[in-house]
């Protein structure tokens, strides 16, 4: 299996940063305890990782999960 994530890059404000080269993406998951922060995951040159300190003012494409039935 396997997803497509295109380097999308991320906008603040009217502009766009990092376009063709990074992606960041929310997962749908809010930082326990905080309105202003969220989970989210990037990549960028051979880089992947995660954060919760991502504001959510910050435009990221967002990577719907679905969740599984037990």
């Amino acid at each position: 299996r396997s997803i497509f994530l295109p380097a999308a890059g991320y906008g603040y404000g009217s502009d766009l940063y990092y376009f063709g080269s990074d992606g960041y993406y929310w997962p749908s998951t809010p930082t326990s305890g905080s309105s202003y922060n969220a989970w989210n995951f990037g990549f960028h040159s051979g880089y992947f990782g995660q954060s919760d300190r991502s504001s959510r003012s910050n435009g990221q494409s967002v990577r719907p999960v679905r969740g599984f039935a037990e």
